[in-house]
């Protein structure tokens, strides 16, 4: 497939047009009519760039590194006796955009359209930039047109992939980066009743336009429930709860090292969130595990013991605890972390609406948190 065709795939007929009117980025009109591109995990790039081999065998997986070596080697005997243009940009489809790795300038662009898809994308990599800036890709440029927005990043090279089997171990070390940004960020004090207020309007709103109505009827039925919780147990409606800058994906695949340092990466999922957001994270992607489970009966014992949260349980606790200056109680943590499912769900109801190449993903992350939400109400029954 020629690279225009690719991105008319992505963004519609008129991508290339939105670039030159609308961005003034002109992309080299030779590449984007020539046959030069394969795809590999929705990425494509020249086969026989050299510069591109390395870069996937510095990132890529072992099949992925067995199948690039393959391909480099029988590309590039290939061309050996032909004139080709041998690009070193790699260009990866995303949610809603896409990503162009420059190996030549060891640039970053990346690309949302419509912006409306990700209205808080440049915003979210400047303030990472402005509060952490010796721990994100430092960004050079962004530019906003009418239909698209766009954000350049430094390359970061040679630098050490996190691990999963490894993140228990060492997580804490990221998060100290992650907790200067909380910190430097600042907290907003939401009341209680205007927080489940905002869920409501927030899900009326998006049930509009969204593909995902079903799931989003399982989460409303679920804020009833809490709804009637708080009333029946006598939580006070003027308890406060606290929102600052979170990272939304913070899991070690947006985490890398390089010398010595935590870098952190992806804020796309990013933004003003309960503070519990990036620790509800840790445990999101296993729907089944203790802690859900059990929800009900958790206490602060469990959000210390090692297998829960990533080991990072008390991390978050102690933090708050100090910057508030106020006591924690069980309950205000876990309605935190409830909360922070609730804009789990809305977020990527929202960012997965716009693609409907993506529907399926954005289907799957609504079905754990209704799964999450059905084991909590699960751990109530066993009480």
């Amino acid at each position: 497939m020629p690279l225009n065709d690719y991105l008319k795939l992505i963004f519609g007929y008129e991508f290339v047009r939105k670039f030159d009117d609308d961005l003034r980025i002109k992309l080299d009109t030779q590449l984007l009519s020539s046959y030069l591109f394969i795809e590999e995990n929705k990425a494509y790039y020249h086969p026989s760039s050299f510069k591109a081999f390395l870069y996937f065998l510095k990132v890529g997986s072992i099949k992925t590194k067995l199948k690039i070596s393959y391909v480099f080697l029988f590309h590039l005997i290939k061309d050996l006796f032909k004139i080709k243009i041998q690009s070193s940009k790699i260009f990866i489809q995303t949610l809603n955009g896409i990503i162009i790795i420059n190996l030549d300038t060891e640039k970053v662009l990346k690309v949302i359209s419509p912006i409306d898809s990700e209205p808080n994308f440049i915003l979210n990599e400047k303030i990472a930039n402005k509060f952490i800036p010796d721990y994100v890709p430092k960004m050079t440029k962004s530019t906003v047109g009418k239909s698209l927005c766009c954000i350049e990043n430094e390359l970061i090279s040679d630098y050490e992939i996190m691990r999963l089997n490894r993140w228990i171990f060492i997580s804490h070390l990221p998060f100290q980066n992650l907790f200067k940004l909380y910190k430097n960020y600042g907290f907003e004090e939401v009341p209680l009743i205007d927080y489940l207020n905002d869920f409501k309007n927030e899900i009326i709103e998006i049930e509009k336009q969204t593909p995902f109505k079903r799931e989003l009827k399982q989460i409303q039925k679920f804020l009833i429930h809490l709804e009637n919780f708080i009333l029946n147990n006598g939580i006070s409606n003027k308890n406060i709860y606290y929102k600052t800058m979170t990272h939304g994906d913070m899991m070690p695949s947006n985490v890398f090292r390089k010398d010595l340092k935590y870098i952190i990466f992806d804020w796309a999922n990013g933004g003003v969130n309960n503070f519990f957001y990036d620790l509800m994270i840790q445990e999101f992607y296993w729907p089944d595990s203790y802690v859900w489970k059990n929800f009900h009966k958790l206490d602060f014992k469990d959000f210390s013991k090692k297998k829960n949260f990533k080991n990072l349980g008390n991390h978050f606790i102690n933090f708050l605890e100090k910057e508030t200056s106020h006591k924690l109680d069980i309950e205000f943590i876990k309605i935190s972390i409830i909360f922070s499912l609730f804009e789990m769900a809305i977020k990527n109801a929202k960012r997965h609406s716009y693609n409907s190449y993506f529907y399926h993903e954005g289907e799957e992350i609504l079905k754990i948190v209704n799964k999450i939400f059905l084991n909590i109400e699960k751990s109530f029954e066993k009480v």
